[in-house]
């Protein structure tokens, strides 16, 4: 599967960048680049949906919570997909929330986050990351969501 059809140029350089910090030791950056590459795919898939008016309003805002949650309400359309859709919306509120806890560093914040900024907190997250992508991509190709190989999605997009 190619996943560079679901997180377009940008998203693939962050989940390239996510290895490569990793690699080097650099977890903050390699879960922060993990959630932007995240967010990439779902913008991805919200431009196939636009023809939604709830996802087109997410989509012009830049608001990438709320895209991601209308994306996922017509994933959940898809016959026997609302189990996925709920696992990949959790993974991508995971991916948020320590994206959000790494760049925005506050004494308050919970330190049951700290694990996934370690060496194996992080490598497992990238693991679980890739799965979740995949599945992503698998979710929208249920749904019916075709992706061109230049990485944008095809205009004809309706619910199998």
């Amino acid at each position: 599967m190619d996943l560079a059809l679901l997180l377009g140029d940008r998203g693939e350089r962050c989940f390239r960048e996510v290895l490569e910090a990793h690699r080097r030791g650099l977890y903050l950056a390699a879960v922060n680049m993990a959630g932007a590459a995240s967010e990439a795919a779902w913008f991805t898939l919200g431009e196939a949906m636009q023809d939604d008016t709830s996802v087109a309003k997410a989509l012009g805002e830049d608001a990438a919570g709320r895209l991601i949650k209308r994306v996922v309400e017509r994933l959940r359309g898809a016959p026997r997909m609302a189990t996925t859709a709920d696992e990949l919306f959790a993974h991508a509120s995971y991916l948020r929330d320590l994206r959000n806890y790494g760049l925005h560093p506050r004494s308050s914040s919970g330190p049951a986050r700290e694990g996934a900024f370690t060496e194996s907190g992080c490598l497992i997250l990238i693991m679980e990351t890739h799965r979740y992508l995949v599945r992503l991509l698998d979710a929208a190709r249920a749904y019916g969501v075709e992706l061109s190989s230049a990485g944008s999605p095809s205009s004809n997009v309706t619910p199998r």
